[in-house]
């Protein structure tokens, strides 16, 4: 089981498919990395706080913003949530998750800017990348009638 990202055309001259789990900005500003598909944990809040501080350098303080509620080009549920890394109380790194919902699996994508302020366009870009996700059922039995199909 997983899900994937795809790179709309229009950005395909700004953005690269650097594996299965991982696309970047051509000008390495941004990364955005597929974190997995697994089944929904019941407490939603520390799977929140502790995929935003995936990766972090040690000693760093994560300050975790709001979340968005938002749906997918798919209309699959999307909850968007910002946050910014500190070492020694000075922002290091700009976050996005996404945090998504494909019936009861959980999926996260995270974009990571190396900068206190990221380029607002490469931003939207990333949005725009985050927004694409869909699940990909093809290894697994999703629904009683495929156990029937030819």
């Amino acid at each position: 089981m997983r899900f994937t990202l795809t790179i709309p055309p229009a950005l395909a001259t700004d953005w690269t498919a650097a594996s299965p789990t991982s696309i970047v900005a051509r000008s390495g500003a941004f990364t955005i990395a597929i974190v997995g598909l697994h089944a929904l944990p019941d407490d939603l809040d520390a799977w929140v706080a502790t995929a935003m501080r995936r990766e972090t350098p040690v000693g760093a303080q994560v300050e975790i913003g709001r979340g968005t509620d938002q749906a997918t080009a798919r209309r699959w549920p999307m909850r968007l949530v910002d946050a910014r890394v500190l070492v020694d109380g000075a922002p290091v790194e700009v976050r996005v998750a996404a945090f998504y919902r494909f019936f009861e699996y959980g999926g996260i994508a995270l974009a990571r800017a190396p900068s206190a302020t990221p380029d607002p366009a490469l931003a939207q870009e990333a949005l725009a990348i985050l927004a694409t996700a869909e699940p990909d059922w093809s290894s697994e039995v999703v629904t009683i009638e495929e156990l029937w199909a030819p």
